[in-house]
């Protein structure tokens, strides 16, 4: 029941057409979390830099620094700071990350990205991005 309440909220909400971008640790843009499965430079576009599972930087990368979820910059990590979140103008909107108390993010799309993953029953990070990237609008 949770997970179709998920996909229904994530289903109806857009982000006002506002693309928005992780940030990593040294100030560099990690990926377009907001854009779809089709944009070049989208987290959730297999193919591109930060949507490729095997690009170190990539946060569906077990081993790298932004996958693997012992590292505190991961948003993986519930007790890590996870990554930031801006917009092309470097509006700041909260923290990527899992943990609850660290400035997370109120952006109703990512905000529920982040609780479809903590209440997820996924074997892997793949399997989650499988599953929620057809969703981004």
């Amino acid at each position: 029941m949770k997970k179709m309440l998920l996909l229904i909220i994530i289903f109806t909400i857009s982000i006002n057409a506002t693309d928005l971008y992780l940030v990593g640790e040294n100030g560099q843009r990690m990926g377009c979390i907001s854009c779809n499965e089709y944009v070049g430079d989208s987290i959730w576009n297999d193919y591109s830099t930060y949507g490729n599972e095997y690009n170190g930087d990539s946060i569906w990368n077990d081993y790298g620094t932004y996958g693997n979820d012992y590292n505190s910059q991961s948003p993986w990590n519930e007790y890590g700071v996870g990554m930031k979140i801006v917009d092309l103008d470097g509006n700041y909107y909260g923290q990527f990350t899992t943990n609850d108390y660290n400035n997370q993010t109120e952006v109703p799309l990512l905000k529920s990205i982040l609780d479809a993953y903590k209440n997820g029953n996924w074997k892997s990070l793949e399997s989650f991005r499988d599953w929620v990237a057809p969703k981004i609008p």
